[in-house]
C-alpha cells in the first residue's frame, strides 16, 4: 500500500473539496498494531468489514447466511459461545458474503436482565478470528451501554417498561460453521497477507489504499488507512435482515 507521512500541522492544508470525502472525520481504518504491517492490516481489514455490512445491508442481507452455534469448533470462540449460552443468552452468528472473499462475520446477543439486541462484526482472514472480533464486540457493545460509558448512545429505558420478547432467529439458511467458511486462508506472514488484501481491494476500487503513519515507535504503531471507493453506513447499527421476533 502506499504510505504516507502525517501531515505537518504547522502548514496551511488545502481545503477539502466539496460534497463527499476521504478525509471527512470518521474512525473508519484507524488502528494500532505491535508493528506497522500489523496495524495496517487490522486497518484495512476494518475498511472491508464496514463495506461489506454496507454492501449487506444495501442488499437485504442475501448474501447472509447464518451459523448453528452449536458447529463452531474453534476453541476460543467455542469457549466465547458457550460463555454466552451458558448466562441464558439468546445468539445469532452470519456469515456475511463480500466481493473480497474475506471472512466477515455478524453477532448478535439478546437477555432478559437488558432486552436489547446488541450486535457486534469482524473481518479477518482467518475465519475463527473474525468471528472472535464479532462475538466480542457484541459484548462490548452490551457492557457500554450497561456501564453508561457512552453519552452518544440512545436509551433504553422504555425496553423495561414491558415483558421482553425474545428474539427469533433471522429468516435465512442455516449452515453449520465448516459450510458456511470452505476455505482455508493462505501460508503467509502479515505482510503478504497485507500486500494480498491492498490488491484485491485496489483490483474492485481501482483506487490504491492509502496509509498515513500517525505513530511508530518500538512499543506500538499506529496507522489510519484511507480506502477509496469503499463505503460504510453512516450509523453504527449492524441491522438484523429478515429479523423476527419471537
Amino acid at each position: 500500500m502506499a504510505r504516507r507521512a502525517a501531515a505537518d500541522p504547522g502548514r496551511p492544508q488545502p481545503a477539502p473539496p466539496s460534497g463527499r470525502s476521504v478525509s471527512a472525520v470518521t474512525s473508519n481504518g484507524l488502528a494500532c498494531g505491535n508493528t506497522p504491517a500489523e496495524a495496517e492490516l487490522h486497518a484495512l481489514l476494518e475498511t472491508v468489514e464496514r463495506h461489506a455490512l454496507h454492501e449487506d445491508y444495501a442488499d437485504g442481507g442475501r448474501d447472509r447466511t447464518l451459523v448453528d452455534p452449536a458447529t463452531v469448533a474453534d476453541p476460543y470462540c467455542r469457549n466465547l459461545i458457550d460463555t454466552f449460552l451458558g448466562a441464558g443468552m439468546w445468539l445469532e452468528i452470519a456469515w456475511v458474503g463480500n466481493v473480497f472473499g474475506l471472512p466477515v462475520c455478524a453477532a448478535y446477543i439478546w437477555s432478559e436482565d437488558y432486552p436489547i439486541v446488541f450486535a457486534g462484526s469482524g473481518c479477518h482472514f482467518r475465519p475463527g478470528i473474525a468471528l472472535s472480533r464479532a462475538l466480542t464486540e457484541a459484548a462490548q457493545s452490551r457492557l457500554t451501554c450497561i456501564a453508561g460509558t457512552r453519552d452518544d448512545l440512545n436509551s433504553h429505558e422504555n425496553a423495561f417498561a414491558a415483558s421482553p420478547e425474545r428474539p427469533a432467529l433471522a429468516e435465512l439458511p442455516v449452515r453449520a460453521w465448516p459450510v458456511a467458511h470452505p476455505f482455508e486462508p493462505e501460508d503467509k506472514d502479515l505482510a503478504g497477507h497485507l500486500g494480498s488484501i491492498a490488491f484485491t481491494v485496489g483490483a474492485f476500487t481501482g483506487y490504491e489504499p492509502v496509509t498515513f503513519t500517525l505513530h511508530d515507535s518500538p512499543a506500538y504503531a499506529a496507522v489510519k488507512v484511507v480506502a477509496p471507493g469503499l463505503e460504510m453506513r453512516i450509523t453504527c447499527s449492524i441491522p438484523r435482515p429478515g429479523g423476527r421476533r419471537g
